[in-house]
């Protein structure tokens, strides 16, 4: 069976790991975005130096201008600090790790997706070092 090439437009590389803070940042977005992770990726590459601490700590000024609505603003002030350490110490409690969109470890085919999720968690072997598979 010949092997479908994925499209590199898409494939960012990121060789180092991800600053604990802004690890943390991309865990408030994905629990902001309730798996709907289009409108935060969509503001994060908007601000300036393309990173999710930008996003999370930007004024609320700023989030609108960008499309942010009240609602997903709600969401992304709840989900940042008190949330996502909550999420961050429960994964780190269970065994669970959690691997942002820019993280060495998120899986280079899932990039490619046009909504991809912000963050992936899971137990064993890091997804990035798994070959594809069919289930």
């Amino acid at each position: 069976m010949p092997r479908m090439a994925l499209p590199r437009a898409h494939r960012p590389r990121h060789a180092a790991p991800v600053d604990p803070e802004e690890h943390l940042a991309w865990l408030a977005l994905a629990l902001a975005a309730g798996g709907r992770s289009g409108q935060w990726l969509s503001l994060v590459r908007a601000m300036p130096g393309q990173t999710a601490l930008a996003v999370v700590t930007a004024d609320e000024g700023t989030l609108r201008a960008h499309g942010a609505g009240d609602g997903a603003i709600a969401a992304l002030h709840g989900a940042w600090q008190a949330a996502a350490l909550r999420v961050r110490d429960d994964c780190a409690r269970h065994g669970l790790h959690a691997a942002p969109l820019p993280s060495p470890d998120y899986p280079p085919p899932l990039r490619c997706l046009a909504d991809p999720p912000l963050c992936l968690f899971w137990r064993g072997a890091e997804p990035a070092s798994l070959a594809p598979a069919v289930a």
